[in-house]
């Protein structure tokens, strides 16, 4: 079923890359100098990996982003400072994309490279050069204004930490002029989709169905502290797991869609891309989330409307559609059959229909959340409160509201509500600025659909439902919104100099 992708050298090594990086995740977890041992070993070998061929910053920054979650699968202590895994290999991709940059440019303009004198960096050319400066000042116009407002430093830098992500753009977009580099990553998250989707589904059965012979204990703190994701216990054997890179397996639900569709598609591939939808599908059922549902759900009545527009028969249009709900169908019985087994006596039906319909804690510590955030919006319109800015509620989740805190007061600098977040942190500009650019990339995608239909469709459908998401659930003001941002980007750029075609 697999052999084609398996056949595949990146798809390959990350695939059991990944399983031998959790392994060595978990042990370091456990044990403190093995831990610090292997960040050693981990960072030594990235920096080698990477001035090797400066293509595995590309590589090892975007696989970290679909399987990282947080950014903390392995970290290490200095001084009383937590690096962890993504911020070293952030460091160690900037400071050697950096030295590329300078060894692409200056020295080529002074001629001491044979090669092709180059008068100016490639992302100056760029139409996303001036949406870059804009985002440095909008930034830095929201650091004056915390301070202004006296907000601690500490909040400062640590809200500001996410969105550094971004400027990191020019590196990226030097290093992806070859398509090659593209269909590489593309096996490199087909492998990570995949390892994530059956990852979350494991660690779903296993705390389903609770065997005596397993430390759940320690196992539900590994997740915790390395930052992959939430578990939560929603009944008797019924568990919600939430893994915040699940963003990554929606993206890839969506992309896999899309290419089920495309005519002429062999059939190993057929097999392949509607297994691995079944499998992400099944990912995101289990992690609860209804902004992915919504997102999903928004993207293919889009993908509904672009079909009617590519003239393609309401037949054909309406026989894909039964595919896709083939998918879903497959999906809830791979959950049904996991609950199951060995014995649940749960009612998955009810739970999937009363998160549909009912509010939970987690909903509704973000309602009390949205009365605060628009009184304090209404406040300071224009220029926002800046970055770091904490806003105190009354929360009823019990992570919030228990033994030590009997009032439920919460206060926070992290906040569900994505947009309205740049309104009340970046002031008015700094919302018009990402609606600005977002419109930016979905209109270069419609645009460039006719280049390749595929891809464009596929980008501007996950886009969108990323622009979805983030309405009740952040991810662009973080390193995992900001990296498909980047990568959006570099893919349009790369489609408008003519080397992704549509036999790409």
């Amino acid at each position: 079923m697999f052999l084609y992708f398996i056949k595949n050298n990146y798809f390959r090594i990350t695939f059991l890359g990944l399983i031998i990086m959790d392994s060595v995740f978990f042990f370091a977890h456990q044990y403190h100098l093995f831990g610090i041992i292997a960040f050693i070993l981990i960072a030594l070998s990235i920096v080698y990996l990477i001035v090797k061929d400066i293509k595995w910053a590309i590589y090892l920054s975007f696989l970290e982003l679909f399987v990282g979650s947080q950014g903390g699968l392995i970290s290490v202590n200095i001084f009383g400072f937590s690096l962890s895994l993504r911020m070293l290999i952030f460091i160690i991709a900037f400071i050697a994309g950096v030295v590329y940059l300078y060894k692409q440019t200056w020295l080529r303009q002074r001629g001491a490279l044979a090669t092709p004198r180059r008068e100016k960096l490639d992302f100056i050319k760029s139409k996303y050069v001036w949406f870059y400066v804009l985002y440095i000042l909008i930034l830095i116009f929201s650091v004056l204004v915390a301070l202004y407002n006296k907000t601690k430093l500490s909040n400062i830098f640590f809200d500001i930490n996410n969105f550094l992500f971004f400027l990191i753009l020019p590196i990226y977009y030097q290093i992806i002029k070859d398509k090659k580099v593209l269909i590489n990553l593309f096996y490199i998250f087909l492998s990570a989709s995949l390892f994530f989707s059956l990852k979350t589904i494991i660690v779903f059965y296993l705390f389903s169905q609770q065997f005596s012979s397993i430390d759940y204990t320690t196992l539900y703190k590994w997740l915790r502290d390395t930052r992959v994701g939430e578990i939560t216990k929603m009944s008797d054997h019924f568990y919600r797991i939430f893994f915040q890179s699940q963003i990554y397996l929606m993206i890839s639900f969506v992309i896999s869609s899309v290419v089920l569709m495309t005519p002429k598609l062999q059939k190993k591939d057929k097999i392949f891309f509607y297994t691995l939808s079944i499998l992400n599908l099944s990912a995101i059922i289990v992690s609860f989330s209804r902004s992915y549902w919504l997102g999903i759900v928004i993207a293919f009545i889009f993908l509904f409307f672009i079909l009617l527009f590519q003239k393609q028969k309401i037949k054909i249009i309406f026989l894909n559609y039964i595919k896709l709900f083939g998918a879903i169908i497959f999906s809830i019985l791979l959950i049904f059959v996991l609950l199951k087994i060995p014995n649940t006596h749960i009612n998955f039906a009810d739970m999937l229909s009363g998160r549909v319909s009912d509010g939970d804690v987690s909903s509704n510590s973000r309602m009390e959340l949205l009365s605060p955030m628009i009184k304090d919006i209404k406040n300071s319109p224009i220029i926002g409160y800046g970055v770091g800015h904490e806003i105190s509620y009354y929360s009823l989740d019990p992570r919030n509201k228990n033994a030590l805190n009997p009032t439920g007061r919460t206060t926070t600098y992290s906040f569900e509500w994505g947009w309205l977040s740049f309104w009340l942190k970046m002031g008015i500009f700094g919302l018009i600025f990402y609606i600005a650019l977002s419109l930016k990339i979905m209109r270069d995608s419609v645009r460039l659909i006719r280049a390749n239909s595929v891809i464009f469709v596929s980008l501007l459908l996950s886009f969108l439902a990323v622009l979805v998401v983030h309405i009740f659930s952040p991810y662009l003001d973080h390193p995992l919104g900001i990296g498909f941002l980047i990568l959006i980007i570099c893919i349009i750029e790369l489609a408008d100099s003519r080397k992704l075609t549509a036999e790409s």
